[in-house]
């Protein structure tokens, strides 16, 4: 699952040619290879055409922009998590890749940062769901059958599924941020795509 994020008028190089579509449904495995590798070489000469992040690398890019360059209004941030095709128009656009470029050194001690702290924090969400597991096969009773899998724990072990759940990645105790890389690369590549896009539609 991934966000793509379409240049709304890009600039192009000259010269540069999209490959024409074609019918997946008809075409063979080597027409298919031939136009994907064309259409990367378009995209990748044309940096402002298209801009793909998966959710867990995004979440990160786009909370950063909103944070260091002042351009995003609140519904632009909340609208740029969603997958509802928000637009964010070429001025706003080209402002955010300056300011982003502007401060590729802060995205870089923050990325360095996070790899430090993260390290610590990875291990211990490992302590978490290994302390589950330990939960769920060596302490919860199911010798009457009643349990089968951890869900089950909420009615026929409340106490227990209240521990168990509290030590899942979903209980609030471990750190969600190990989900979330942060990328100073990705920011600079995003950037580059802001300032090439003539604005952009997040979909």
């Amino acid at each position: 699952m991934g966000m793509d994020v379409y240049g709304l008028n890009p600039k192009i190089k000259e010269g540069s040619v999209k490959p024409k579509e074609i019918d997946f449904g008809k075409a063979t495995d080597k027409e298919k290879e031939t136009y994907w590798d064309l259409e990367n070489k378009y995209q990748k000469e044309n940096t402002g055409v298209y801009f793909r992040a998966n959710v867990w690398c995004w979440r990160p890019i786009w909370n950063y922009v909103y944070d260091t360059t002042d351009v995003l209004t609140d519904e632009d941030h909340r609208l740029g998590h969603e997958n509802s095709c928000h637009a964010i128009n070429a001025e706003k656009a080209e402002r955010i890749g300056k300011e982003l470029l502007a401060n590729i050194e802060d995205a870089k001690l923050k990325e360095a940062k996070y790899q430090n702290d993260i390290k610590p924090r990875v291990k211990f969400n490992e302590l978490c769901d290994k302390a589950a597991e330990c939960l769920y096969e060596e302490v919860v009773d199911k010798m009457d059958g009643l349990i089968t899998c951890p869900g089950d724990l909420k009615i026929h072990d409340p106490a227990n599924y209240k521990r168990w759940q509290a030590l899942s990645h979903f209980g609030g105790m471990q750190f969600d941020e190990t989900s979330y890389p942060f990328s100073a690369k990705y920011i600079e590549e995003f950037a580059n795509f802001c300032i090439n896009s003539g604005g952009f539609e997040i979909g």
